[in-house]
């Protein structure tokens, strides 16, 4: 079964003070995989809405959600739309397209991303910025992360199959009388 993903894009600024840029430089944005604060990794996978912390076990049995974000950590504002492609295993997902502005220190993100449960095995999602290459960057050799992880197969189901125990006379027992083990 193809999966794909809804895209809901989300917008905040962060804080970092610049350590003097050299005016000679040519100001250029740079979009990079970002790890915001209290995330686990640009890449979140988890079995849970509402999280951006990895799941510590994830089972064949588990709908996953998916998290991602980007930032411009370059020395200007980005001024055309871009898109975001995540492949999973190496199959398309699907398209984000984000709007400008992307300004200075800026980073866009995605929240839980639907994903339906997977093999058991390991998989990898793989998140590429500026998949189109429309965007002249300071760095262009930054644009992807990839995240690998592991499904399990989880815990065994019971076997609840009905057998007869020794004495029985079968194995369901229909009685009137409390307490016998024959029909």
């Amino acid at each position: 079964m193809k999966q794909t993903l809804p895209f809901s894009l989300k917008l905040v600024p962060i804080v970092i003070l610049w350590a003097g840029i050299q005016s000679n430089v040519l100001a250029q944005a740079n979009l990079v995989p970002f790890r915001p604060s209290g995330w686990s990794a640009p890449i979140v996978v988890s079995t849970v809405e509402d999280t951006t912390l990895d799941a510590l076990t994830i089972t064949a049995t588990d709908r996953l959600y998916v998290d991602a974000a980007v930032l411009n950590s370059g020395s200007a504002s980005v001024s055309a739309s871009f898109s975001i492609q995540f492949y999973l295993d190496g199959v398309l997902l699907g398209t984000g397209n984000v709007p400008p502005p992307l300004d200075v220190n800026y980073y866009i993100y995605y929240l839980d991303l639907p994903l339906e449960p997977l093999s058991v095995g390991n998989h990898t999602i793989r998140m590429v910025i500026d998949s189109g290459n429309t965007i002249t960057e300071s760095i262009e050799s930054d644009n992807e992360y990839t995240k690998t992880f592991t499904v399990s197969a989880g815990p065994p189901i019971p076997n609840l199959t009905p057998y007869t125990r020794n004495g029985w006379s079968g194995k369901i027992i229909v009685s009137s009388v409390s307490g016998t083990n024959v029909d």
